[in-house]
Formats: C-alpha cells, sequence, structure tokens
C-alpha cells in the first residue's frame, strides 16, 4: 500500500514518468575540500528543543523552589573544552516569590532579590550517563553554578537583578543582607551595582512610598546609606520606559 500511495502521489503530480539515477556531488573550486571540513565540524543536529527543555532545566537544576527558569529557554554558542563552536541551549535561573519560605515585605523586597547562575546544556547531544537516559548534557550547572570539564561560560557574576520572570521592585545595598542561595547556611550579599535609584534622602524615600503605595519605605530601619531600589526589571519593562 505504501508502494500504491507513492505511485499515486507521483502520478498526481505529472512527475510518474521522471528517471531516478544517484550521482555524486563535484566540487573543483578551491577551498572546497576546506569547506567540507568546516562543515562537517559545524553542521548538527539540535537534540534539546529551547521551546520544550524548560521543564526538565526546572526539575533537574531549580535546587531551591524560590527559583525559576523562563518557558521558553535561549540558544547560544560557547566554546567546548577543544576551542570549537558548542551550539548550547541556555537557562537562567531567576527569583520565584511564590516559593520563598515565608512571605512578608522585608522577605519579599529585601532578602529575596534576585535569581543565581546560569544553567547551559549542549544543544546537539544528551548525557548517556545520565538517569534518567536522554538528559540534558549540562556544560554550566550546580548552586553555585560550575562549568563541566566538556565546557562551560567562564567566571561572571553570578546574581541576576534583571530578567525575563524578575516583576518586583526590590530595595538593595542597605542595612539588609540579601540571600544569595541556601547551601550550609545561607550565603548572602549586599548589592554592589549602579542600577536603581538611591534612597538615600527622604524625598526620594517619600516619593517611591508614594509610587508604590507602602508607607514603610518611608520610615523602615532596613533602609539606610546606600540603599537603592530597583524596578521595571524585565527586558521588555525597560526598553519600553527608554
Amino acid at each position: 500500500y505504501i508502494q500504491k500511495n507513492i505511485e499515486a502521489t507521483r502520478q498526481a503530480y505529472g512527475i510518474d514518468d521522471s528517471k531516478v539515477a544517484d550521482y555524486s556531488g563535484k566540487n573543483d573550486s578551491e577551498g572546497g575540500e576546506a569547506l567540507r571540513k568546516a562543515a562537517n565540524t559545524t553542521a548538527s543536529y539540535r537534540l534539546i528543543d529551547p521551546s520544550v527543555i524548560s521543564p526538565t532545566f526546572q526539575q533537574l537544576q531549580q535546587e531551591r523552589k524560590y527559583y525559576q527558569f523562563p518557558s521558553t529557554l535561549d540558544v547560544d554558542r560557547y566554546k567546548d573544552a577543544d576551542g570549537k563552536d558548542q551550539d548550547t541551549v541556555v537557562g537562567v535561573r531567576e527569583l520565584d516569590l511564590n516559593g520563598i519560605p515565608k512571605r512578608n515585605w522585608i522577605n519579599d523586597h529585601f532578602t529575596y532579590t534576585h535569581g543565581y547562575g546560569l544553567v547551559t546544556a549542549k544543544g546537539t547531544t544528551t548525557d548517556p550517563n545520565a538517569d534518567p537516559a536522554g538528559s540534558p548534557d549540562f556544560t554550566e550547572s550546580g548552586l553555585p553554578t560550575k562549568g563541566s570539564s566538556g565546557g562551560g561560560v567562564g567566571t561572571y557574576t553570578q546574581q541576576v537583578y534583571y530578567g525575563e520572570k524578575t516583576n518586583q521592585y526590590s530595595i538593595v545595598g542597605g542595612p539588609q543582607k540579601e540571600l544569595d542561595y541556601e547551601k550550609n547556611g545561607e550565603k548572602t550579599t549586599s548589592y554592589k551595582g549602579k542600577s536603581g535609584v538611591s534612597l538615600s534622602n527622604p524625598i526620594n524615600r517619600a516619593a517611591y512610598a508614594v509610587a508604590f503605595g507602602e508607607p514603610q519605605i518611608l520610615y523602615s530601619g532596613a533602609i539606610g546609606d546606600g540603599s537603592r531600589i530597583l524596578y521595571n526589571r524585565t527586558p521588555k519593562e525597560r526598553v519600553e520606559k527608554v
């Protein structure tokens, strides 16, 4: 029945009298062999689909309930251990306030202020030794994230203060310590960047207390010298404001 379908399709398209013959490709131009070698090293089929792999990243690399990955991951290229470009699926471990142990104003806006780390996996292979089989072959993973022997992205600042899912405002850099992550105790930090708006003077504090409908911004002892407020934190919001 397959053969009958093939014949019927060829007849419908008017190509049933075509002759089929094999032939070999030739390239006599200069550099043809170099092009073939380049094609062999760069052409590959992507086995990891960035549009469907996010739940797997979430299950294997979330690490804490207050972290999350975007629903669709990104694709980039990084050097592998041999210095060759490697097709790579990339996910940022962003903050998810819905997963923090206790919701209150201090936790939501002072303690849990940022995500942590970049998780990457080879786009063209899976991990043959993983359980379950077919899991991503991670090149950057763990908490804090570290590169594998097969590649990685190198050294970088792992705190993620801006991202696709970072919708809340945070007050950073002041007296209140921020949580980086929990592993053998709490690892904390204090924001050292120049982004955001300073809350060191009472006029700014009063303005943002009104803007966010939160009077505690005006008088809270968690705000002091060095405090800055971060908001409009998704790329879309920031581009729209510009």
